[in-house]
């Protein structure tokens, strides 16, 4: 799918590894809370793995545009102005992502969002 949007698959590092590294530390870190993770877990996981390509796709494309708009040597002032115009509706959506997965977390009890019955 990358090759097909961008042409090359130079943005794949760029959006998979980050997440990759948050993903596992946060399977980590449920481990340690509740001792296992059910299939309910899991699902929620692969949510939010997808929400979270989606925040990295649209900078990618945003500092693409930027790139494309500036001097070629000027990467710091394309990244800074991508974070400028992008950076707050990503920060925005991810913060009322996790409100609505905290909220769902309070909705159920301990047990069945942590264990399979």
């Amino acid at each position: 799918m990358f090759h097909l949007g961008y042409g090359d698959l130079r943005i794949l590092p760029f959006v998979t590894y980050p997440l990759l590294a948050t993903t596992l530390l946060t399977f980590g870190l449920s481990l340690l809370l509740y001792e296992q993770l059910n299939a309910v877990s899991l699902s929620f996981a692969a949510i939010l793995y997808g929400l979270s390509v989606d925040s990295g796709i649209h900078f990618y494309s945003r500092l693409l545009e930027e790139r494309r708009s500036r001097d070629p040597g000027d990467l710091r002032g394309a990244v800074t102005a991508t974070l400028g115009g992008l950076g707050r509706a990503n920060l925005t959506g991810s913060l009322t992502t996790a409100a609505a997965f905290l909220v769902l977390g309070f909705s159920c009890s301990r047990r069945s969002a942590s264990s399979a019955s």
